[in-house]
């Protein structure tokens, strides 16, 4: 399979951070996002853990100048702001957020 998509596979030890050089930079940038949220006993990381990978997937890369969602799916992500409605003045300057999960699940992918 590597040989049809032109892919050169390489095997890395686990213990040797250094042939992975990539995964040891995102897993400082990782690390550092996560100690900059976390509480004094370390022990609610993982709720912050979504919320910091969504940031990193669709910020803007040094190396490539697109983020990595783009690259993925060929689009710009909707952002949780882009989830909002007006409210019922409909003038547009009062903005109501609605905070439900369960609507921003249920929206289409364009």
């Amino acid at each position: 399979m590597c040989r049809l998509t032109g892919v050169e596979s390489r095997l890395t030890s686990a213990y040797h951070p250094q042939s992975n050089g990539l995964d040891e930079r995102f897993n400082q940038t990782l690390q550092r996002q996560l100690l900059k949220y976390i509480d004094d006993k370390q022990d609610d990381w993982d709720l912050y853990l979504d919320a910091i990978l969504f940031s990193y997937r669709v910020s803007q890369q040094a190396s490539t100048k697109y983020s990595p969602f783009y690259l993925m799916y060929g689009r710009q992500a909707r952002l949780p702001i882009e989830f909002q409605k007006q409210n019922d003045d409909g003038n547009g300057t009062d903005i109501e957020t609605d905070n439900s999960i369960g609507n921003i699940s249920a929206c289409e992918v364009q």
